[in-house]
C-alpha cells in the first residue's frame, strides 16, 4: 500500500505568497487612481502624470514577475514531492520517501531524497503524537532504522518477499546510515491512515510463522560414496 505526499501546504505557502504581492500594488494602484482623478490638473500641471504612469508599469511589473516565480518554484516543488515523497508498506517492510531537493553536477540535473527502509521485526513502537499529529517509529538497536541519502536514479528498488532490494546491489548491503527512530510529519502526509495501516500490517507480520530450522543434509553423491563403501567392505 502506498500513500503520496499531502501537497496542500505548499499551495498554502503559494497562495500567501501571491496575495502578499498582489494585495499592496493592487490598493497602491487604487489609492493613485483616486488621487489622480481628484487632483488631474495638479499632476499635469506640475509633470507627475508621466511619474505616476512610470511607477504603476514598474509596480505591476514586479507583481507579475514575483507571481511568476512564485508560481513556478512551488509548482515544480509540488510536482516533486508528488512523485517521491510517499510512504510505501510492504509484508516485513516499508518504505519512507521524502525529496529533498535538485543538484546539477557537470550538467546533469540530479534529483535528491531521503530514504529510510524499516523491517517490521525492528519496530518496538508506532506512536501518533496527538499535540503535532506527527508519527513517531520507536526501532530497536538489532534492526534499526535504515537511512539513505542519495538520487533517486540510484536508490530504485522493488519488493521481493516483502522486503525492500535496491535495483543497485550496493545499497542492500552499505550506503546507510542507522538510527534508533524515524518521524513522519503531518504536514507532509495524512498521518493517522499510516497509523492505522501501519498497525495492520504489523498485526499481520506478527502472525507470520517463523522459518523452519535448517538442517544439514548431505548431497547424493556423497551419500552415494557411502554406499558404495559399505558395499565393497560387505563383498570382503
Amino acid at each position: 500500500m502506498k500513500f503520496c505526499c499531502s501537497v496542500k501546504r505548499f499551495e498554502k505557502i503559494r497562495k500567501y505568497i501571491i496575495l502578499s504581492t498582489v494585495f499592496p500594488v493592487f490598493v497602491g494602484g487604487v489609492v493613485g487612481a483616486l488621487l489622480l482623478l481628484t487632483n488631474l490638473r495638479a499632476f499635469l500641471y506640475n509633470g507627475y502624470f508621466g511619474f505616476y504612469i512610470g511607477a504603476v508599469c514598474f509596480g505591476l511589473s514586479a507583481t507579475l514577475l514575483i507571481c511568476a516565480v512564485t508560481l513556478y518554484m512551488t509548482g515544480k516543488r509540488i510536482k516533486r514531492h508528488k512523485q517521491y515523497s510517499f510512504v510505501e508498506i510492504g509484508l516485513k517492510e516499508f518504505v519512507i520517501s521524502r525529496y529533498t531537493g535538485e543538484l546539477t553536477h557537470f550538467g546533469r540535473r540530479y534529483i535528491n531524497r531521503r530514504l529510510a527502509v524499516i523491517s517490521f521485526s525492528g519496530v518496538q513502537a508506532i506512536t501518533l503524537v496527538s499535540k503535532s499529529g506527527d508519527l513517531i517509529i520507536s526501532g530497536d538497536s538489532t534492526t534499526p532504522v535504515r537511512i539513505y541519502h542519495d538520487n533517486v536514479h540510484r536508490q530504485e528498488y522493488s519488493f521481493h518477499d516483502g522486503k525492500v532490494k535496491f535495483n543497485n546491489n550496493w545499497y542492500n548491503d552499505t550506503g546507510f546510515e542507522l538510527s534508533d527512530n524515524f518521524s513522519i510529519e503531518q504536514s507532509l502526509f495524512p498521518t493517522i491512515k499510516i497509523y492505522d495501516e501501519l498497525l495492520k500490517a504489523k498485526a499481520v507480520f506478527d502472525k507470520i510463522p517463523p522459518p523452519a530450522p535448517y538442517e544439514h543434509r548431505e548431497m547424493d553423491f556423497v551419500r552415494y560414496k557411502k554406499a558404495v563403501k559399505k558395499f565393497k567392505k560387505g563383498l570382503e
